[in-house]
């Protein structure tokens, strides 16, 4: 369950769906229903360590935008994901993720929206402490979007960031994130190139092992070559994680 409530300028499509409001307001309630298969290597593969996961599942999202008149959207997507978890070390971990997406979407009274999403990503952790977990992650990801209808939907997007972790007392974790994008749109003509940066600060503990409460505060700058999408966003997410496993 996600809380969110950001300030977003400068892109327009986005403030008139605000009716001009300075800060907009979300709140979504994801589901998602996984069955994952593991396989773990306890003998050395190519010298290291190995967990392999492969993970078919459902998600089910609903939320309300803003008021009540830009309320009622809807999502749902069947995915399919493949993680491959190398330990180097007893420092250094390096994970390779896989997944595909079909998305169908509806908002209120508008034609179902439909995608397909791929990505590739690849994340590589050094612990600066193993024994507190203080780490700083890189990942880089590239991801392909195809839709029938929505240009918006179609891309291409070249991701790479950073995280920092620190550990804090009563079992709290800060995280430090910086974040680049590179998108390209191919079906607007002419072709729709973005640059993002963002970012990011947050606060999370477990305060059950099936519960998690996270709290995030984020600044994005969108730089694109359709004026219409140029936008700063200042973004503060409260959301909370429940995970069951039988």
């Amino acid at each position: 369950m996600t809380y969110d409530l950001l300030k977003k300028e400068g892109a327009q499509a986005f403030m008139s769906a605000c009716r001009g409001s300075d800060y907009f307001r979300s709140l979504s309630t994801k589901w998602n229903l996984s069955a994952p298969y593991f396989y773990n290597s306890k003998d050395l593969v190519f010298g290291e360590s190995l967990k392999f996961t492969l993970k078919p599942a459902i998600e089910v999202q609903s939320g309300n935008q803003g008021d009540d008149s830009v309320s009622g959207t809807t999502l749902w997507a069947p995915i399919l994901g493949a993680n491959n978890t190398v330990k180097v070390s007893d420092r250094f971990i390096s994970a390779y993720n896989l997944e595909f997406r079909y998305t169908s979407s509806k908002f209120q009274m508008d034609p179902v929206e439909e995608n397909f999403l791929s990505t590739l990503q690849t994340i590589q952790t050094y612990f600066i402490n193993k024994w507190t977990q203080e780490s700083l992650a890189f990942n880089v990801n590239y991801s392909h979007s195809t839709s029938a209808s929505q240009q918006d939907n179609y891309y291409d997007r070249y991701q790479m960031g950073t995280m920092y972790i620190y550990p804090l007392p009563f079992g709290y974790k800060m995280n430090l994130g910086f974040n680049y994008s590179l998108t390209k749109y191919d079906r607007f003509l002419p072709q729709r190139v973005d640059n993002n940066y963002t970012l990011s600060a947050g606060v999370n503990k477990y305060v059950k092992k099936w519960a998690k409460w996270m709290v995030t505060a984020s600044y994005a700058n969108n730089n694109s070559t359709d004026v219409t999408q140029k936008y700063k966003q200042y973004s503060i997410i409260s959301s909370a994680l429940f995970n069951y496993a039988p």
